[in-house]
């Protein structure tokens, strides 16, 4: 009895540019790292992971080739959701670096390959090895007119015929070929993602909170660049630096802040929770927001900081927007503004410090 051939499955992001400045740098690198986790959730063919490759993830199932419905269906999954997630983003993001902003152009290509291959451990870490491991990375860099595909290659198809897939969201699949020096000539058929497109959700544009006339507020002017003071209030990792009064700092490592991404502040023995949040404070002004789930006082709370360029550095500003609760709150509430109107000039100077320190 022959054995079965074993699958070969690599997603691969592309479309990032390579960037210079730290912070793009940075954000690119937790942007697709979110993404290859929403890759790897989709997984529904139990496939496992070899390793992660940069922007790629290769997965294999060893002698065992899903048929092409489940082959397309899974990857239909990792398109979606890959899209889902950046769509999500692009309305959440309050990051305008280069990687933030061009992050909705990333794109997603796939290659099935039908093959044979060993393993090989190195530290504990097996994976597969061989020829056709060589060859799906080979077929990563093909000549499809296409941004975004599904591709099967020749070993595949002869071993599951690839055929139309009955649908009217999914074209018929294509057929091509490529040379490459160790190979020669390699078939491959394909199927555009484009179609899928339209499966992809759309997301409401992020709403505002209501903002109060009269808002508690202070600025300053910091010789620094905008977007580098935006990263050093909005990075979490940066947030014990300059807010010595919070005792402990919990969040999400590793990923961008944008609005909806929450936090815990430990303050002298009191959880405070934290929601990141947005508005409108007119053109061409970077915000930065958190609401504040649970004070006392208060029904709604926000603070606000507002970039805007001057000269060579920035126009900083602290807003505080708050909504008092009935009867005790209104009666509190001129002790609740002394308490701010004490630490806000603090803050800014902490903030004003740190930022021109760090260049």
């Amino acid at each position: 009895m022959a054995i079965e051939k074993s699958l070969l499955f690599m997603p691969d992001i592309s479309g990032f540019t390579d960037f210079v400045k730290q912070t793009e740098i940075n954000h690119s690198q937790h942007i697709i790292s979110e993404l290859l986790e929403i890759i790897i959730d989709a997984n529904e063919l139990d496939l496992q992971i070899s390793e992660i490759e940069g922007d790629a993830v290769l997965f294999y199932k060893e002698q065992h080739l899903p048929s092409t419905t489940q082959i397309i269906e899974q990857s239909k999954k990792m398109f979606i959701d890959f899209h889902n997630h950046l769509k999500k983003y692009e309305v959440q993001r309050i990051c305008p670096c280069g990687a933030c902003s061009s992050a909705s152009k990333l794109s997603l290509k796939i290659i099935a390959h039908a093959g044979d291959f060993g393993f090989i451990t190195v530290k504990e870490k097996t994976k597969p090895h061989g020829s056709d491991v060589i060859l799906i990375h080979q077929l990563l860099k093909n000549n499809v007119n296409e941004k975004e595909y599904l591709l099967f290659s020749g070993e595949y198809a002869n071993h599951n015929t690839p055929e139309n897939y009955i649908s009217d969201q999914n074209p018929q699949i294509q057929a091509g070929s490529i040379s490459y020096d160790k190979f020669g000539e390699v078939k491959y058929k394909y199927l555009p993602f484009q179609p899928f497109r339209t499966l992809i959700k759309e997301f409401p544009q992020v709403e505002f909170q209501k903002k109060i006339k009269d808002p508690l507020f202070v600025e300053t002017y910091i010789e620094r660049d905008r977007f580098e003071v935006l990263e050093i209030i909005s990075n979490l990792d940066l947030r014990l630096s300059w807010n010595t009064g919070v005792d402990k700092l919990e969040y999400e490592k590793k990923r961008v802040n944008r609005v909806s991404t929450q936090h815990t502040c430990l303050v002298n023995g009191k959880n405070l929770e934290f929601e990141t949040v947005t508005n409108d404070f007119g053109k061409n002004k970077l915000v930065y927001g958190e609401r504040i789930a649970s004070l006392p006082i208060v029904k709604e709370f926000s603070v606000y900081n507002i970039l805007e360029k001057e000269g060579t550095g920035t126009l900083f500003r602290i807003e505080v927007h708050y909504v008092p609760l009935p009867f005790i709150g209104w009666l509190l509430l001129p002790f609740f503004k002394s308490i701010f109107k004490k630490n806000l000039p603090k803050t800014l100077a902490a903030i004003k410090e740190i930022c021109q320190q760090k260049q």
